[in-house]
């Protein structure tokens, strides 16, 4: 006969996060206002807000774009990553500065970077710290 205990969930597994999984309203609530998604291409449109950003925010915005193909479906998991140069050509920040906000990124614990993703990549659970470093508030709902 099961005891009582057993019979409920324990309320510990609420902690369990999925590290992969990533928080699809606040991408959305980060990118919306700065950069676009071409559907045919998948190349980023980015948009008038964009271009007043600090460089080091460009490129967490380029590199949460990456993240933002790859939760539509539309690149795998593996090529979320990007090496400084390909982000200094996309974003337009100089590649020694790209470099240096790279390691100050990774530093924050806001990027990582893995063979296995080809690059520098988003941290799935860096999400709110990125809105922090980028200043975008979210409404609160009413």
């Amino acid at each position: 006969m099961e005891n009582e205990d057993t019979k409920k969930e324990d309320p510990l597994k609420k902690l369990y996060v999925d590290q992969k999984s990533i928080n699809r309203d606040l991408l959305v609530k980060l990118l919306v206002d700065l950069i676009s998604i071409d559907q045919t291409s998948l190349k980023p449109v980015f948009k008038k807000a964009y271009y007043k950003l600090r460089e080091k925010d460009k490129i967490l915005v380029y590199l949460l774009y990456k993240r933002a193909l790859v939760a539509l479906g539309r690149i795998k998991e593996e090529n979320m990553g990007e090496m400084p140069k390909k982000i200094s050509k996309e974003t337009g920040v100089e590649y020694n500065s790209v470099r240096g906000y790279l390691s100050q990124l990774f530093r924050q614990n806001m990027v990582d970077k893995s063979k296995l993703f080809n690059g520098y990549y988003i941290l799935s659970n860096a999400l709110f710290k990125i809105q922090e470093e980028l200043g975008i508030k979210t409404k609160k709902p009413s």
